[in-house]
């Protein structure tokens, strides 16, 4: 048997659920680490189980390599609209939510609840709060679909051969 084993990246795992069963057989102690992959993940779910106490987290903020321009672009590129709302909910308590609601004409409480991971706010309120903030949208193009083949058309003879 292995003393422990650190599972890295643990809330992008494939299978999570085969991971814990293969390593269930081999080891009383595993520590699960991960960066943020949404909330609708196993990951998520086993970390919230755990009392506060049991939780390490290691804030972003804690890492020099890392600025607000960079966390900003992981929550858009992970894609989870609940990531995205958070991120926004974690800028506007840094520059003030009461500043935040006064420019955005919205309840303060009704912000916190829209920014959390279990909001869900409407897009009116995303684009108050991110005019607000001072920041743009910006969309671009998605990677295009590779073009498909367009099916070989038989002669009449191959298609009775057939």
């Amino acid at each position: 048997r292995t003393t422990i084993y650190f599972v890295d990246e643990a809330a992008y795992l494939e299978h999570p659920e085969r991971a814990a069963a293969a390593l269930s057989q081999t080891t009383r102690c595993r520590i699960d680490i991960s960066t943020a992959n949404g909330t609708h993940v196993p990951f998520y779910k086993k970390l919230m189980a755990l009392p506060p106490a049991q939780r390490f987290r290691f804030h972003w903020t804690d890492d020099p390599r890392k600025d607000q321009a960079w966390y900003e672009a992981e929550c858009i590129r992970i894609g989870d609209p609940r990531m995205i709302a958070v991120a926004l909910g974690d800028i506007a308590r840094a520059k003030g939510m009461t500043q935040i609601a006064k420019a955005t004409g919205l309840a303060r409480e009704n912000l916190y609840k829209a920014l959390s991971a279990d909001g869900n706010p409407e897009f009116s309120t995303v684009m108050k709060v991110i005019a607000a903030l001072g920041l743009k949208l910006h969309a671009t193009a998605a990677e295009p679909a590779k073009p498909r083949k367009a099916a070989r058309k038989r002669p009449a003879r191959e298609l009775t051969a057939a």
